[in-house]
C-alpha cells in the first residue's frame, strides 16, 4: 500500500468494511446551505471559483449525506495554493434562490468518523474508546438516536466514534 493513503473503516456488529481515503483533497463543507444543492449547481460554483482545468482534477465526489464536497487535484501543489487562496476568504456559493453562503475549505485529514452498530446499550464507551484507541486517540464518543415526526428521541445502540487514524487497518 502506498504511503499516502489512509483506511477508513467502518463497523458494523457482524462484519468490518473498510474504504480508501488518498491524502491531498480539499475538503468543501456545506453544512450552511439550508437546501441540499444539485450536482450541476455543486460543479458550476467548483469550476468557477476555483479555476481548475479538466485536466488537473482527478476526481470530484459529492457526499451528500455529509454535505461536503472533496475534490483530488493531481497534485500537493494545488491543493495548497487553493488553501493559501481561500485561507482569507471563503468559497462563496450561490442557491438557486439567490442567497450567498460561505463555504469553508479544509484539507482532508485523518480523523474519520467509526459507525459501530448494534452495541448493548448498557456497554460503557470507555471500554470502545480503550478497544479502538490501538487505531489512534478516539476524539469523541456519541450515542446515536431515532428521532421521527413528532417522536422523542430514543437512543438506538448505534454509536458514532470520531478517531484520528495513525494506524491502518487490514482486513482479516
Amino acid at each position: 500500500m502506498d504511503e499516502s493513503e489512509n483506511i477508513r473503516i467502518r463497523c458494523s456488529a457482524d462484519k468490518l468494511t473498510m474504504t480508501k481515503r488518498v491524502k491531498n483533497t480539499l475538503v468543501f463543507d456545506f453544512k450552511s446551505v439550508k437546501k441540499k444543492p444539485s450536482n450541476f449547481q455543486l460543479h458550476k460554483c467548483m469550476k468557477g471559483k476555483l479555476n481548475f482545468s479538466v485536466d488537473q482534477l482527478l476526481c470530484i465526489q459529492f457526499d451528500h449525506l455529509r454535505n461536503k464536497v472533496f475534490i483530488k487535484p493531481i497534485s500537493n501543489l494545488l491543493v495548497h495554493s487553493s488553501i493559501h487562496t481561500f485561507e482569507n476568504k471563503p468559497l462563496e456559493f450561490e442557491d438557486d434562490e439567490g442567497n450567498k453562503h460561505f463555504i469553508p475549505m479544509s484539507e482532508d485529514v485523518d480523523d474519520i468518523d467509526v459507525k459501530v452498530h448494534d452495541f448493548p446499550l448498557e456497554m460503557d464507551n470507555d471500554k470502545i474508546r480503550k478497544a479502538l484507541s490501538q487505531y489512534g486517540p478516539v476524539k469523541s464518543i456519541r450515542n446515536d438516536t431515532y428521532t421521527g415526526q413528532g417522536l422523542y428521541p430514543v437512543v438506538s445502540g448505534a454509536r458514532s466514534i470520531l478517531i484520528a487514524m495513525k494506524r491502518t487497518y487490514h482486513r482479516i
